[in-house]
């Protein structure tokens, strides 16, 4: 293994690492919350956002040891109460390429927090849309993949693959009727059987349209380009809506 692939490998446990330490993980406005591996340290500092002491922000910080290079940006987090009361709008944040983000307008009380890797992010298209000769209903889903520049997509706008670097998952988008409907896809071995948990958010306001929404891989490989399927999975959006879609594997 060469010295680049393995820095890469070595990135993409950590990022790992990091996503099971920061599940669960719970914090409050006088407390934040730590965890730690022997490669990784996660933290979240809260600080009252003014005098009345009514809301307060939280910034969470994921550090590796050893100067390692993670490519944080691929990580998605949100937080919600761990016991909610009331209206709770939801966000999941992007951690900046030095493994932060800051939450803020949080009421006083216990939060707790999840983690995903974004997958991708694309337009649900207009019901019955033929795009450059091909029928919406069997394209891959055409967006912005995690590994990929955006400036890199051919101006024609093919449909690309948009698979992510940690499980090599990609998304097939549909449509039925007025619904769209999404199937995730591999042919990592390791994911047969298993259950995958997306949400789905604005990309513009962070803020979750769905959340918690779980498939399962099938058990026995199949024939054709992807063994592993998890089925077609169908969703209500407005034509034209700009949407993110991050995952974690349970």
């Amino acid at each position: 293994m060469n010295a680049s692939k393995s820095a890469e490998t070595t990135g993409q446990e950590v990022l790992k690492e990091a996503m099971e330490l920061l599940n669960g993980l719970e914090f409050d406005a006088v407390n934040g919350g730590t965890a730690r591996t022997e490669r990784l340290f996660v933290s979240v500092i809260p600080d009252w956002e003014d005098d009345s002491r009514r809301t307060f922000r939280a910034t969470l910080t994921c550090q590796a040891m050893w100067h390692r290079k993670v490519d944080w940006n691929l990580m998605r987090v949100s937080v919600r109460p761990q016991s909610p009361s009331g209206f709770f709008v939801q966000h999941v944040l992007p951690l900046s390429a030095e493994g932060s983000a800051t939450f803020e307008n949080l009421d006083a009380g216990t939060y707790v927090l999840k983690a995903y890797c974004h997958l991708v992010q694309f337009t649900t298209p207009k019901p019955g849309e033929v795009e450059h000769g091909r029928d919406s209903s069997t394209e891959l889903v055409h967006g912005v993949a995690m590994d990929r520049d955006p400036s890199s997509e051919a101006s024609s706008g093919s449909t690309i693959s948009s698979s992510s670097l940690i499980d090599d998952i990609v998304v097939l988008r549909g449509s039925t009727g007025r619904a769209t409907t999404l199937e995730f896809a591999t042919n990592n071995d390791e994911l047969a059987d298993k259950t995958l948990e997306f949400c789905v958010a604005d990309p513009d306001t962070n803020e979750i349209y769905l959340g918690e929404q779980t498939a399962v891989f099938n058990t026995t490989p199949a024939d054709g380009e992807y063994r592993f399927r998890t089925g077609p999975i169908e969703l209500s959006f407005s034509s034209g809506d700009d949407v993110a879609l991050s995952y974690r594997i349970l």
